[in-house]
């Protein structure tokens, strides 16, 4: 009976992994295309919404997309059945035809479609519009991630190969504007959490609780000046009614195991969103092996190494933001986050250096184990007040975040044979972390349709605290703490902020101008090594820009912006460190400000199925 049971269950698996390799290999692979065409000069009608649904539930669209800006399109689509495509464009009577897509017809081709001029004489109009995915403004670029139908099924990270200006490749690791140094604000705040790990924490959540990512490439004067290619500015999705919603999602692969969940709860005038992931990752082991042969000696002639090592750990990452309206002119929200994650590195390790008939000269075997851990906890406070002139906004905010990063590292030696230096099994264990407050005062106001202004002061508290022990094993293998190599400091930092920003849009013209000013005190207490300093900067960064909109989804930016750079603790530190005799190196107290100068002159042209964006940029560095 056992057997039978076990052999059912067998079966029973074999079944399901079938079907769905079965599944997984139909789907994805059926398409429609043709060409839209000017039923009048013949000519391709550009950037006409397309709307495809199952003709047996037209009201909800499977995608959305438009024409190509020669009309032609070409679409993917998951399962096989009977659509319907509709043709919207502005001025023009819609157009909507059937087709059938089957195992046995997977590609089909509607051919030419002609769409004619609406001059239908109506006794009442219904407009029906559908957003544009892809929204080009003065200064960022929008995808509408809520109007794409993939977001109710995959991943933001997902979703983000799609954002223009935004690039994922295959190891998943993010580019904004062809850099990696970019910032992640959620609902225009900034967040550590996301900036310092956006791989992770945007594979955790779902696209269906995002409503639009802005890609900043020129961050103007309410952002602050720290350098920084471009900022990506997720704004995430409030509830839309009564009740509650909840999605689930999880997977697995060889390498990953993840689940999560996102839920939404609204009740009166308070909403309350929740959002959990943990991940956990394995690598393959890797190999490393290199070898050496020196020509000018024949006793050390050839050096060899060979190592392998494994990786591994986990993340979990959670959230937890709401909302009060207390009055049509008066909003309370709010933010939590908790993030952590430990990884572990395994090592082994073999060198050997023969002479130049391949006997042994010398060699030893090595062992490593590193083990780090990481993690922040953060909240935000915000209100809101709205004036009675519709985009005037006073808003206050308050955010804290503590950031924990540890790590523990320890390399043994063995079978050690004629070394002509010193091996010693070594330890290193470091507890560190970061405090932060920031308090922030913001107001804009729209003078009218064509100006506008903002302005806003700012306050950051950063203490940075390092902990960091090395101990050395002498010859009878105990272990001493190494007084010189170990590092403990204390590090503060106060940024005081305020800036002035000028808007204008006058038909397809725009332009931007802001001005910010920052003054910082910087403190740092070596308490191993009994030494103090303090250093303090004044930058004051311009920045102004030109657009023009060429069309709807075209247009054309000139820029000037300036970023700066702090010199951290380590190039103001004047401390002289003496523990390697033959580099010796302290830092200089009186270092300023590194200033990053930028002009560009930018063309972009963003569609469905295309995105193109061609700059001319020249820069320049002062004090770098």
């Amino acid at each position: 009976m056992k057997h039978n049971i076990l052999w059912g269950i067998i079966l029973l698996v074999a079944s399901l992994s079938f079907t769905a390799k079965a599944q997984k290999a139909v789907q994805g692979q059926f398409s429609v295309k043709g060409v839209l065409l000017d039923s009048l000069s013949n000519e391709g009608e550009p950037y006409s919404t397309i709307r495809i649904s199952l003709k047996n539930n037209p009201a909800k669209p499977v995608k959305l997309a438009v024409t190509g800006a020669d009309g032609r399109f070409d679409e993917r689509l998951a399962v096989p059945g009977t659509y319907l495509i509709h043709f919207t464009s502005v001025g023009k009577s819609p157009v909507q035809k059937e087709f059938s897509i089957s195992a046995n017809r997977r590609n089909v081709d509607l051919g030419k479609i002609l769409i004619a001029e609406a001059t239908e004489m109506l006794k009442g109009v219904e407009v029906v519009a559908q957003k544009p995915l892809v929204k080009a403004e003065i200064d960022k670029v929008t995808y509408s991630i809520e109007d794409d139908p993939d977001s109710k099924t995959n991943t933001t990270l997902e979703m983000l190969r799609k954002v223009p200006l935004v690039t994922v490749d295959g190891e998943d690791k993010i580019q904004v504007n062809g850099s990696s140094k970019f910032k992640v604000h959620v609902n225009g705040k900034p967040n550590n959490m996301m900036s310092n790990n956006p791989t992770e924490v945007l594979r955790s959540m779902p696209a269906n609780s995002i409503k639009s990512i802005e890609v900043i490439t020129e961050p103007g004067a309410k952002y602050d000046a720290e350098g920084v290619a471009g900022i990506l500015n997720i704004i995430t999705i409030g509830a839309g009614m009564e009740g509650y919603t909840v999605t689930l999602n999880g997977g697995a692969s060889n390498m990953r195991v993840y689940g999560g969940g996102y839920g939404t709860v609204q009740s009166g005038k308070f909403t309350v969103t929740g959002n959990y992931s943990y991940n956990y990752q394995g690598s393959q082991k890797g190999f490393e092996d290199s070898y050496r042969e020196d020509f000018t000696s024949q006793e050390n002639k050839f050096l060899e190494s060979h190592r392998r090592s494994k990786s591994y750990g986990n993340f979990q990452f959670g959230s937890l933001e709401g909302s009060y309206e207390i009055d049509t002119l008066n909003l309370i929200s709010f933010s939590m986050n908790l993030m952590t994650g430990n990884f572990t590195n395994k090592r082994i390790g073999n060198t050997q250096m023969t002479n130049h008939a391949g006997n042994p000269v010398y060699g030893y075997g090595s062992l490593g184990n590193n083990e780090s851990g990481f993690g922040e906890v953060g909240g935000n406070m915000d209100y809101q007040h709205s004036f009675k002139k519709k985009g005037e906004l006073l808003t206050f905010s308050y955010r804290f975040s503590h950031s924990p990063n540890n790590s523990e590292a320890n390399t043994d030696y063995e079978d050690t044979l004629n070394v002509p230096y010193l091996l010693q099994n070594q330890y290193f264990k470091n507890d560190a972390s970061t405090q932060e407050h920031t308090a922030q005062l913001d107001y804009t106001n729209p003078i009218n349709s064509i100006h506008s202004i903002e302005t806003g002061i700012k306050y950051i508290f950063r203490r940075s605290k390092s902990d960091g022990k090395y101990y050395l094993a002498d010859k009878t293998g105990e272990y001493k703490y190494d007084q010189d190599m170990s590092t403990q400091y204390d590090h503060k930092q106060d940024i005081l902020a305020a800036y002035f920003g000028y808007q204008l849009k006058y038909k397809k013209l725009g332009g931007k101008a802001g001005i910010r000013y920052e003054h910082t005190f910087m403190d740092a207490d070596y308490k191993n090594k009994d030494e103090k300093f303090d250093a303090q900067f004044d930058d004051l960064v311009p920045s102004l820009m030109f657009s023009y909109q060429l069309a709807p989804t075209q247009s054309l930016r000139a820029s000037y912006n300036m970023r700066i750079s702090r010199p951290g603790i380590w190039f103001l530190n004047p401390f002289t460190d003496t523990s390697n005799t033959t580099a010796i190196s302290y830092g200089n107290r009186d270092l300023e400000s590194e200033k990053a100068h930028s002009l560009s002159v930018t063309f972009g042209s963003f569609s469905q199925k295309f995105n193109v964006n061609v700059s001319a940029n020249y820069s320049f560095v002062n004090n770098g």
